[in-house]
């Protein structure tokens, strides 16, 4: 009860990334049984930055492998607590954070510039498959609708409903996370750019 609201997420992230530490299925586990819990944090009113503060956590605690990083972000996505554009932002934040400076950023590792690049593809990925899923049951249904007979009609349109319905949110976490990806490449070169030339600004100074 001392753990000020807006940080218990990210507190009770911390135990279970530490409880899971010895491999991402053990988190995994993990986070089937508590997630419920992480959930009802998250949307705790005083808990609103929660979503960026848990990519930290991840970021922080699997530092040395973004692989495991990685496959820790999908799984509290795919358990419905963090939102892939949450992700995005949160793992391009961190790259600001880590390399504030253009100059900094020219000595920084090959793994870490590669990094936010490999999580847009991975859930870049994840968004094709599963839409490519949802329209596969659509077009199967209507295809059994069309040859089901009357008393089957009510069900399988509820069905048809329910896949739809899927379809379009999935379309619509599409856009939120293209959005957030381009929102964040602007930000990165708006940032180096504007660090690049405060840079030469300060030389060209000192040089006078």
């Amino acid at each position: 009860e001392h753990v000020p609201k807006e940080l218990r997420p990210a507190v009770f992230l911390q135990a279970l990334l530490r409880g899971g530490y010895g491999a991402p299925s053990f988190f995994a586990n993990l986070v089937e049984r508590w997630g419920g819990v992480l959930r009802e944090l998250c949307r705790d009113p005083g808990a609103a930055a929660a979503g960026l503060q848990l990519v930290s956590v991840v970021l922080q605690v699997w530092e040395s492998s973004h692989q495991h990083a990685l496959l820790s972000l999908n799984c509290l996505s795919s358990a419905g607590i963090l939102d892939p554009s949450t992700v995005v932002t949160g793992v391009y934040r961190q790259l600001l954070n880590r390399y504030p400076t253009s100059d900094d950023l020219s000595f920084a590792a090959l793994n870490d510039l590669r990094f936010p690049f490999e999580t847009v593809r991975f859930f870049l990925n994840q968004y094709r498959d599963r839409l490519r899923r949802i329209q596969t049951d659509i077009d199967m249904l209507l295809l059994a609708i069309s040859r089901a007979p009357e008393r089957d009609l009510d069900t399988m349109e509820a069905a048809l409903t329910r896949a739809r319905q899927m379809l379009q949110q999935h379309r619509q976490g599409l856009k939120r996370f293209l959005a957030a990806t381009l929102d964040s490449l602007a930000q990165i070169l708006r940032h180096y750019h504007g660090s690049s030339g405060g840079d030469r600004g300060d030389r060209d100074h000192h040089e006078t």
